[in-house]
């Protein structure tokens, strides 16, 4: 059964008891034959259960409102779509609420490109309620009068317009090789020579939490470049090491958090080297550098005799600070010679996961990291300052994986990647049960991908693939287009607020901001 929850309903799928009683109590002989006509198709086609089935429409008090249908799946990815609400209930919008549901369930499916429509030529009040949920006319007309369709729109990394294209950008600048095509945005402001060209990433600042939180003429907004697209997944682990390297996923395969390596059979938390989940070291190696290892910008910058620096905490001195990194940044800029420098701080996510995108906490901070950098490119000479984010941020419902057993009993091992780009492995045998049970769950937020499609897609990117990547990936990758995350553990799904990983524009499009101080 699929079920879906809106803010005053219950929308889902009728049994086969169900929908017997539906016809059986159903005294009007034009609807008795239709609901005939759904059971039989449900029957017909029992792996396809939801696309012929009754969904009854329920009130949260228990009280049934009504009921839609899909009129089967075609092959072409289309599905149409037909609701009715009892009279004594009309006029509340509970059509709306409940199509809108469906609807965007349906189109998270990825086998569905379009849904559609048709109303009879003097039914505003069904034409209204298709316009609410985003269906325009087809321009055609069906059996029972004007024909109307929603059309698949998900958000999808560009690639070409990429947060890994920055760091090629910066090489062709300083006249070394980059790694791969650069980003045409960044590349007309490159357009002079500048003793010093510094890129500042504030994890997690996407344009949305720039737009929700900051006013329009603060200094962050008012230097705004443009908008571009991270990586997928929008996650530090994927975008930081594209930063770093000019590569997209499939050519690095440092895909999220916990990567699964076949090398050593464990799901492995790629920044640390540690198996997933614990303080144990996944080998007496590091496992990520050495079957996923990448030449960084600064390997290419020292072949090439040119001058970059890394200031994180990560790296010597090891700033505790972004004040800190502020100051380290202005005294290598100080310094002769032309050189490019690359700061990370882990701000605002860190605040985000644990208080919420739009928090005070959240806001207060992102006002105090703005006012950082303003004062900060103010103090700098013949600079080019460039900021932005590895990706942006949406609040979330955490869930935990090991509460769905149904599912948990289909696979090899917990999932990896991330909570909201779920790597999956499952049993031979299970494969069907797995996307029946998973689609049960969780097909209102996610989108259940096998991996050839995710191949195929070019999800991680364009390039040569890395030689490891197929090894690494599993039978299923799970994307979240909604809003929930799945944890391996309570623990997890309890403490986060604000997450990222999926395919939501809130969470891929990122700011380029950039300051010219030769031009003040």
């Amino acid at each position: 059964m699929i079920k879906l929850n809106t803010e005053r309903l219950i929308v889902y799928t009728a049994s086969r008891d169900e929908m017997q009683k539906i016809i059986d109590d159903q005294t009007d002989d034009i609807l008795k034959t239709a609901y005939r006509e759904m059971l039989q198709g449900a029957s017909d086609h029992p792996d396809q259960w939801e696309w012929y089935a009754i969904w009854i429409i329920e009130r949260k008090d228990g009280s049934k409102v009504g009921d839609l249908c899909f009129k089967g799946l075609n092959n072409d990815g289309s599905t149409e779509i037909g609701y009715g609400i009892s009279t004594e209930y009309q006029g509340r919008g509970y059509a709306t609420e409940a199509v809108d549901a469906a609807v965007s369930w349906a189109l998270r499916q990825s086998e569905v490109r379009r849904v559609e429509a048709e109303t009879e030529p003097d039914n505003k009040a069904s034409q209204r309620v298709l316009e609410k949920c985003g269906f325009i006319p087809a321009g055609t007309t069906g059996e029972e009068g004007p024909r109307f369709v929603k059309t698949l729109w998900t958000p999808w990394p560009d690639y070409e317009n990429c947060i890994a294209g920055l760091p090629n950008s910066i090489m062709q600048y300083f006249g070394v090789t980059p790694a791969g095509s650069t980003l045409p945005l960044l590349d007309r402001y490159l357009d002079k020579r500048y003793k010093n060209v510094v890129v500042i990433l504030l994890d997690g600042m996407g344009v949305n939490i720039l737009e929700e939180n900051l006013s329009s003429d603060g200094f962050f907004r008012t230097h705004l470049a443009g908008s571009i697209s991270s990586v997928f997944p929008p996650t530090t682990v994927a975008a930081t090491t594209s930063v770093q390297s000019g590569l997209p996923p499939c050519e690095h395969a440092w895909l999220g958090w916990d990567c699964y390596y076949p090398q050593v059979d464990k799901n492995v938390t790629v920044f640390t080297n540690r198996e997933q989940g614990t303080n144990a070291p996944a080998a007496d190696y590091n496992v990520p550098q050495r079957y996923t290892g990448y030449e960084s910008i600064f390997d290419r910058f020292e072949k090439a005799g040119r001058k970059a620096y890394a200031v994180t905490p990560f790296h010597a001195p090891h700033p505790d600070s972004f004040r800190k990194i502020c100051k380290q940044i202005a005294r290598l800029c100080r310094q002769d010679g032309e050189k490019y420098v690359y700061a990370y701080w882990n701000e605002p996510d860190h605040t985000m996961h644990g208080t919420g995108v739009f928090s005070k906490a959240s806001r207060r901070l992102i006002g105090g990291l703005q006012k950082q950098v303003e004062k900060l490119c103010r103090k700098l000479k013949d600079t080019l300052v460039i900021v932005t984010a590895d990706h942006g941020h949406i609040d979330s419902e955490g869930v935990c994986i090991t509460d769905y057993p149904t599912i948990t009993d289909c696979l090899v091992r917990m999932p990896s990647i991330e909570p909201r780009a779920l790597n999956l492995f499952v049993k031979e045998g299970k494969e069907k049960q797995f996307e029946a049970e998973f689609a049960r769950c969780f097909g209102s937020d996610f989108i259940l991908m096998p991996k050839q499609e995710v191949l195929e897609k070019n999800l991680f990117g364009t390039g040569n693939e890395h030689p490891c990547l197929r090894s690494m990936l599993g039978d299923y990758l799970a994307v979240a287009v909604g809003r929930s995350a799945i944890y391996n553990t309570h623990r997890e799904a309890e403490r986060f607020i604000g997450v990222h990983a999926g395919l939501t524009e809130e969470e891929l499009r990122i700011p380029l901001i950039v300051s010219d101080s030769s031009r003040k």
